[in-house]
């Protein structure tokens, strides 16, 4: 699935052919860093929740701490520039896109079947 997003603040539609491969990579990536924390915690337990965030499960801090990364305010103008030059997709839907393909993040929120965040087709390269 490519991320064909449009910002909100320009209007400008993201070039999913331009960013195709790092699309590809976030998936990937997103999927393998949760087996990887999901196997520390078989080997280590379950970590401590995180001082104001306890009312989340640790599945949902590890997906709100990869969305933090990407959690960006830039001026129009420098979207105007990545957009059209960049091979990443804007902050916002580096962190869409790899959630919405992952069973992981919908199972962690509770998101229904077919909603924005769990749509019914899902991109799984591996």
């Amino acid at each position: 699935r490519r991320v064909h997003g449009v910002l909100p603040e320009t209007g400008l539609k993201i070039n999913g052919q331009l960013t195709l491969g790092e699309n590809i990579a976030d998936n990937g990536g997103i999927k393998e860093a949760y087996m990887a924390f999901k196997e520390w915690e078989t080997k280590n337990g379950q970590a401590k929740r995180l001082p104001g965030l306890s009312k989340y499960t640790n599945d949902q801090q590890f997906f709100i701490a990869w969305a933090r990364v990407w959690c960006v305010k830039e001026r129009p103008a420098t979207q105007t520039q990545k957009v059209n030059t960049d091979n990443h997709s804007n902050g916002r839907y580096r962190i869409i896109g790899p959630f919405q393909n992952s069973v992981e993040f919908s199972k962690a929120f509770n998101c229904p079947a077919g909603s924005y965040m769990n749509p019914s087709k899902k991109c799984q390269v591996w």
